[in-house]
């Protein structure tokens, strides 16, 4: 029952309590995919980049995008060990 790497337990209904967002401006467009893990506190501690569900392997977009992931919050869950929810897709337009 844990994600791929084994690194936590998973929990697929956390909700997302704030979607965050970044200032910077992207200089191309796609969609990044990243898994994500949070913390008991619903805080992103890690990310992980998701290619089969990504249409640009551009490291200037996945770097967004983590960027992006770290400043959303999930559901607090106070007590429990670091786990996988899920996977979002972070949209890019060429701005």
């Amino acid at each position: 029952n844990t994600p791929g790497n084994g690194e936590g337990t998973k929990n697929l209904n956390r909700k997302v309590t704030d979607f965050g967002g970044i200032t910077a401006k992207a200089d191309e467009e796609g969609k990044i995919a990243l898994d994500i893990w949070v913390d008991e506190k619903g805080a992103v501690v890690r990310t992980k980049f998701k290619a089969s569900k990504s249409t640009s392997p551009s490291e200037n977009l996945i770097k967004l995008a983590t960027k992006w992931a770290h400043t959303m919050e999930y559901e607090k869950l106070l007590g429990a060990p670091t786990q996988y929810v899920g996977y979002q897709i972070f949209t890019f337009k060429n701005q």
